[in-house]
């Protein structure tokens, strides 16, 4: 699969948590907020679609 760019209601998801994604990836939920996190899994749960 090859992504050129994400749609635009996929991309404000993806600024939304991008500033968080270490702290996402290291399980520091603490540092991130609770916006972020909706944002994250609303993406992920998108990207997990996509490859279905």
């Amino acid at each position: 699969m090859c992504i050129l760019g994400y749609p635009p209601e996929i991309q404000k998801l993806v600024d939304t948590f991008d500033p968080y994604r270490t702290a996402i990836l290291e399980k520091d939920f603490s540092a991130v907020p609770e916006e972020a996190l909706k944002a994250y899994h609303k993406f992920k749960n998108w990207a997990w679609e996509q490859d279905q």
